[in-house]
């Protein structure tokens, strides 16, 4: 904390606390019974409510030290928490006991309320005295949490039996109309002493780590200890001094409940928020490598297409031309006819597969994609399916002002022969039609057919499409567009491809050469 911020915590502790004591010696200094606008009638509700939330903060101080403790190692959080499971138990017991209220015995109410009051507020007191006073992370008995809960079951059962059916056996700590006994008396004024000291220690502890919320437990503790102080002024259970020590005990644990409960909860929120801020990075970073892994391995894959590509043409593709060179020359040399009609067999053997490896060579990475550009290669690809296919396939190209960068050719390219080749199988067209604009931010190209269509929301929902649909869409993404297909039954398909326009997405001859394409 910085010095601002400690002036300010220490100047609204020292407010609070003395606007505390500031109203109860104003209201003390007035006679209690001139307030005529308090109704004895309303005092269980008022004392129900009242005790009702401190019942709260004490079980939600339990539950929260309970669910921490695993992986809490300071013990002494725990053992808060069992303090005030047994103050909650004892305060919850005292308010279904209290005079008034229809669960036990009339006779008895005033006494078994009040003793359960002394027992709650003495075990509140003595616990934290003990807490703030000793280090308990080296006690072997503490460490485990089960053993602690029992220990404190026991006890709460043990004064619950006692006050239960034992109360008669019991001295008095308030006679009904004459107010308070000299061993109540003692009572109070002793918690009120240990509260004093818990509130010195806590002040020590504060000069030592300037922690704002030890402040805000001292806030409560001195409520708190007001209220001890006004429970000694009652002559009936249903004065007002009687509520007025409550309302003081509502505050003391409102104070309590932030200093405790609160940045504990905060604590574990925070470190929630900060795990799902790391969790949310990484995955990032697992989609960025993944995508860059993908990247490469395209990449990879057109290399090594290329370098096939290139081995198939000039090492096979030369090796078969040689071989029909030298066909020739032997059937010249050959008058045989017979075997100059197999040699001329063989020539054409060779030369088909000639055409064949050239084909192939050309399917693997057509070298006009390298050499000239995507246009002039889907112009080459399409006569070629043209030809090969027999239907009509009509190329439009529009608003692209030069060379596209390699990898943006590449993949559309690629998604361009995908689609082709998909129409051509399972559409049943006789007409392709393919469009390549620059269109605003985007460059869209459609692989329009007209052939049977099919349920695209279905397949996509179904996660079909197979390995091709899974490619164009990846190789969309990797340059940050994307694939949308639009097809019903019997409506044919088109395969719209976005290709978001930047920076380099148009690259100069020169820059082209010098990216490895020639």
């Amino acid at each position: 904390m910085n010095e601002i911020l400690v002036k300010q915590q220490e100047r609204k502790t020292i407010i609070s606390i003395g606007m505390g004591l500031l109203f109860f010696i104003i209201i003390n200094l007035h006679p209690m019974h001139h307030f005529s606008f308090y109704d004895r009638s309303y005092f269980l509700v008022s004392h129900t409510f009242l005790e009702f939330f401190s019942i709260f903060v004490s079980f939600s101080i339990f539950m929260q030290a309970w669910l921490t403790s695993s992986r809490d190692q300071n013990r002494s959080h725990f053992l808060i928490g069992i303090v005030f499971l047994c103050v909650g138990m004892f305060d919850l017991i005292h308010t279904f006991a209290y005079k008034g209220m229809p669960f036990f015995d009339e006779r008895y109410a005033v006494a078994r309320a009040t003793w359960l009051w002394i027992a709650a507020r003495t075990t509140e007191s003595i616990g934290l005295t003990f807490i703030l006073y000793k280090d308990f992370d080296k006690v072997s008995f503490l460490q485990s949490r089960i053993r602690v809960l029992l220990f404190a079951c026991v006890y709460m059962a043990f004064f619950l039996i006692t006050v239960s059916y034992f109360i008669t056996d019991l001295p008095l700590l308030v006679k009904e109309g004459q107010g308070v006994t000299l061993l109540k008396f003692m009572f109070e004024y002793s918690i009120s002493l240990l509260h004093i000291s818990n509130v010195v220690l806590l002040w020590m502890y504060y000069k030592k780590n300037k922690s704002g919320d030890l402040l805000v437990v001292m806030t409560g503790i001195c409520f708190i200890l007001i209220g001890e102080i006004s429970f000694t002024l009652y002559k009936s259970v249903n004065d007002i001094e009687n509520l007025v020590g409550h309302v003081y005990k509502f505050f003391g644990y409102f104070f309590l409940l932030k200093g405790i409960f609160y940045p504990q909860f905060q604590q574990v929120y925070e470190e929630k928020e900060e795990v799902e801020i790391k969790w949310q990075e990484t995955a990032e970073k697992l989609q960025e490598s993944e995508k860059k892994m993908t990247t490469l391995v395209m990449q990879a894959q057109e290399e090594e297409r290329k370098r096939v590509s290139r081995e198939l043409h000039d090492g096979v593709g030369q090796a078969l031309y040689s071989t029909i060179v030298r066909i020739k020359m032997a059937k010249r040399s050959i008058e045989d006819q017979q075997m100059r009609e197999v040699l001329q067999d063989t020539e054409s053997m060779v030369g088909q597969a000639m055409t064949e490896v050239k084909e192939i060579a050309t399917q693997l990475r057509p070298s006009t994609l390298d050499d000239l550009g995507l246009i002039p290669a889907l112009r080459s690809y399409t006569t070629r399916c043209r030809e090969t296919y027999r239907i009509q396939i009509a190329l439009q190209v529009d608003g692209i002002r030069g060379r596209l960068a390699p990898e943006i050719e590449t993949a559309l390219y690629r998604i361009c022969q995908e689609a082709l080749t998909n129409a051509v199988k399972y559409s049943g067209t006789d007409v392709i039609d393919i469009t390549l604009i620059h269109a605003d931010e985007h460059i869209h190209m459609n692989v329009q057919d007209y052939g049977c269509g099919f349920d695209a929301s279905r397949i996509l929902r179904e996660g079909g499409g197979g390995i091709g649909m899974f490619s164009m869409q990846e190789r969309a993404s990797l340059l940050l567009g994307q694939v949308v297909i639009r097809s019903q039954q019997g409506s044919g398909t088109s395969i719209h491809t976005y290709i978001p326009v930047r920076e380099n997405t148009y690259v100069q001859t020169a820059d082209y050469e010098s990216a490895g394409v020639k």
